[in-house]
């Protein structure tokens, strides 16, 4: 019987082809860890993507459960990076349950704080002692090796935590110098191998993948033709030996589309047909892939459980166009692979977000940035409520792409998420204009512009306050204060600071208006500090003698303003 086979999955063994040198690196790897002689305990694979790194690292695993080692596979998602470590912590205790008991009873399990996306030294070390606790305890009682397996390990990199890497690190050379039977295995892009390697490279042994042999990818060929049952000639193999590079990944594409065209029509494989199967993944990756996978449900469970990198498509030179990710979200709805029960249900749907957040742009940063700019701009359109976390992810992939230095990329999607603020806005949708604006502000602060950051927070900050929404309004204008000063615009800050104040004046002669004398204190006192940054005396002793006469009875407020007041006489004199 004929397999059906996925352009999308590691090869399975009958498919698995060449890297023995790889596999017997790894070996040997694996054979000093379980005899106690290794030097290193972290195996990398390295390479670009397609090459076949997910295929390898699963070929390890099955190597490593046949050698009796404890197999831990650890999926990197975007919701669960930053407890990567405690995760993996939690799992290895698992395996020594004893070791936590005392005289009486069992200590509670010590957590490992989650990564932060910046690593001061103090907070590293409190990692690294919460990581430890106990651990020699456990080391007593594990009985068997453990390995923890974890592809696609520049997602940290891609959601701003490569903090991880450091700490991967550390955490290596300390369970080295304890002889502790844990070693990670990891699949990284080439890209981001020397951020991984960082300080310590003695830690790692490195496998950079070259292509694959014409030898190895004519075999390959071969045991497709025999899980499939597709007759290829001898001219044909060449053609795709040629096309492919020598990359798996490319090699499957083709082979997938070979396989669909076939079907259609019940036609031979040709050289003819392979051209239009090639022209068509050239010129629309993601409706391709989309059509040549033979079992949708398991390409979309992929995408939106993130399984799988869809980078390699970028390489073959393709560009999705708006239109195909709404053909393709059509065609999976009416087929039933995704439920939409009305016309913004699919908004609320992380699996939705998940699945178009790869297909736009092939899984570039920034197709994930435009994707879900997309999402918002919809919900802003019908006045949907928006998630924050939507916020936070689009922040995090403009943080991506100035760190992989790509300024026009980040500018483009600054003035994107510009208009969609002016929108929300528009629309009244008062919050979500504001993330929008501070997002955006964010992105040309990161690249050194800060007058433009700060021209565009003073121009939303009139427009809120002219909806009379003085909590966004004046939040926008001390900002923007900060921003001129960094910039060297003193005049600007001074008049914006004045403008803030005003605000903050006026909430509090509210606040007093309606007994609240607490808060109005609060007010007055954020009014006075920019004032203060303003250089505006006449303002600020107006509001002295205001404070004054209120608080009369109040002698702590009155200290507080008198102390207030003494600064200003300081900066004067």
């Amino acid at each position: 019987m004929e397999k059906r086979i996925s352009c999308i999955e590691p090869a399975d063994r009958e498919l698995f082809t060449g890297r023995s040198q790889e596999i017997s690196a790894f070996q040997e790897f694996l054979s000093s860890i379980k005899t106690g002689s290794a030097d290193k305990n972290i195996f990398v694979i390295s390479g670009v993507p397609g090459i076949g790194k997910s295929s390898l690292m699963k070929r390890f695993i099955q190597i490593a459960e046949m050698e009796g080692v404890e197999v831990l596979v650890k999926f990197i998602s975007t919701f669960g990076v930053r407890m990567f470590f405690d995760d993996v912590k939690r799992t290895v205790d698992s395996y020594a349950p004893d070791a936590r008991k005392r005289f009486m009873g069992e200590k509670r399990f010590v957590s490992v704080p989650p990564i932060s996306k910046e690593l001061g030294e103090n907070e590293q070390e409190y990692f690294l002692a919460q990581f430890f606790e106990d651990m020699d305890k456990v080391q007593d009682k594990l009985r068997k090796v453990v390995g923890v397996f974890s592809d696609n390990f520049e997602r940290f990199a891609w959601l701003g935590y490569d903090t991880a890497y450091v700490l991967l690190r550390e955490v290596s050379a300390r369970l080295a110098d304890m002889g502790f039977n844990l070693f990670f295995v990891v699949c990284i892009d080439r890209r981001f191998l020397d951020l991984l390697l960082g300080d310590k490279p003695e830690l790692f042994q490195v496998l950079d993948l070259d292509v694959l042999s014409t030898q190895d990818i004519r075999l390959l060929l071969q045991k497709y033709q025999s899980v499939t049952g597709m007759k290829i000639n001898d001219v044909l193999k060449e053609e795709l030996a040629k096309a492919s590079g020598g990359i798996p990944f490319k090699l499957a594409l083709f082979v997938c589309g070979l396989l669909n065209e076939t079907s259609k029509g019940e036609l031979e494989p040709s050289i003819e047909l392979f051209r239009k199967v090639n022209s068509k993944i050239q010129e629309n990756a993601l409706s391709a892939l989309i059509e040549l996978n033979m079992e949708k449900e398991t390409l979309i469970d992929n995408i939106v459980s993130q399984k799988f990198n869809m980078i390699p498509l970028e390489e073959l030179g393709s560009e999705v166009e708006e239109k195909s990710s709404k053909e393709a979200l059509n065609s999976l709805i009416s087929e039933g692979i995704i439920e939409v029960d009305d016309s913004s249900a699919w908004l609320k749907s992380d699996a939705i977000y998940e699945m178009l957040r790869l297909l736009i742009n092939v899984d570039q940063v920034y197709g994930r940035a435009r994707t879900l700019l997309k999402v918002i701009g919809r919900a802003i359109e019908v006045k949907a409520t928006i998630d924050p976390i939507y916020f936070e992810w689009l922040k995090d992939s403009a943080n991506m792409l100035i760190s992989q230095d790509k300024p026009a990329l980040a500018l483009e999607l600054a003035a994107n998420a510009e208009a969609c603020a002016n929108s929300a806005l528009e629309k009244r949708l008062y919050f979500e204009s504001f993330q929008l604006f501070r997002l955006t502000t964010g992105i040309y602060e990161k690249m050194g512009d800060n007058e433009r950051a700060g021209m565009i927070l003073e121009k939303a900050a009139k427009s809120f306050e002219a909806e009379d929404r003085d909590f966004y309004s004046r939040s926008l204008l001390s900002h923007a204060t900060d921003l001129f000063d960094a910039s060297g615009v003193e005049w600007k800050a001074r008049s914006i600071a004045r403008g803030a104040a005003l605000i903050y004046e006026r909430m509090g002669d509210d606040y007093w208006e309606e007994g609240l004398k607490m808060m109005a204190r609060v007010f007055y006192r954020r009014a006075f500090e920019h004032y203060l940054r303003a250089g505006d005396s006449d303002r600020i002793n107006k509001l002295y003698e205001k404070a004054i006469s209120f608080f009369s009875k109040q002698p702590v407020f009155i200290k507080e303003f008198e102390a207030l007041k003494q600064r200003a006489v300081v900066k004067e004199e």
